[in-house]
């Protein structure tokens, strides 16, 4: 029955579970250290502009916020992710 729950629950909320697993990840391999964060609204938009040093920057940035994030990448970019 938990197993059975669960599924349902993954397949209702998919990025939650994302969002954990993720967090998971990060927090067990990198020591993240969050400055700012209070100046992203807890409502409403926020434009977040990483600098791309690595093609994990988006990952840390969805462990690291507790709003949803939404991002925009370069077509040829998104293509060459092993899917």
């Amino acid at each position: 029955m938990s197993l059975a729950a669960t599924i349902y629950t993954v397949y209702l909320l998919p990025d939650s579970m994302l969002r954990l697993l993720l967090w998971i990840a990060t927090h067990t391999l990198y020591r993240l250290d969050v400055e700012g964060r209070e100046n992203v609204p807890a409502r409403g938009g926020a434009l977040l502009t990483p600098n791309h040093v690595s093609m994990a920057d988006a990952v840390l940035l969805i462990a690291s916020m507790t709003a949803r994030c939404r991002f925009l990448m370069f077509k040829g970019s998104y293509e060459n992710i092993l899917w």
